[in-house]
């Protein structure tokens, strides 16, 4: 929840400042709760802007938080000294594959810290 909670204040502080700033936020994450969290604030307003009368339904979902609009967002993935971008093209949303990707790493050091712990109790 604290991560949801970050995302959601980071996306209402850069709403709050004046348009002339053009205020930009970076964030640097492995963290698939801050993506998802990123993600889902990004189709709420994506399906506001398709058809307006959605916006009571999106509220009840995500709370009176400030959406983004996929047009203002850009999440890349970095890896030996180049960037991809891990957006869809059409929707503007973070691929699932990008997110399942980092907890599918986190999910294998796991297993590989336990086979240490295990292998140590098998000698």
């Amino acid at each position: 929840d604290a991560q949801r909670e970050m995302v959601h204040l980071l996306c209402t502080a850069l709403d709050l400042t004046s348009p002339e700033s053009s205020s930009q936020c970076v964030i640097t994450t492995h963290s698939p709760y801050i993506l998802s969290a990123l993600n889902n604030l990004i189709y709420g307003a994506k399906l506001i802007e398709e058809d307006a009368s959605r916006k009571d339904a999106v509220r009840e979902i995500l709370g009176e938080t400030d959406l983004v609009s996929p047009k203002d967002v850009r999440a890349y993935h970095f890896e030996n000294g180049s960037a991809t971008r891990i957006q869809d093209e059409e929707t503007g949303l973070i691929t699932a594959d990008a997110i399942d990707e980092v907890s599918q790493r986190l999910g294998m050091e796991f297993e590989s810290l336990l086979s240490v712990e295990f292998a140590e109790k098998a000698a």
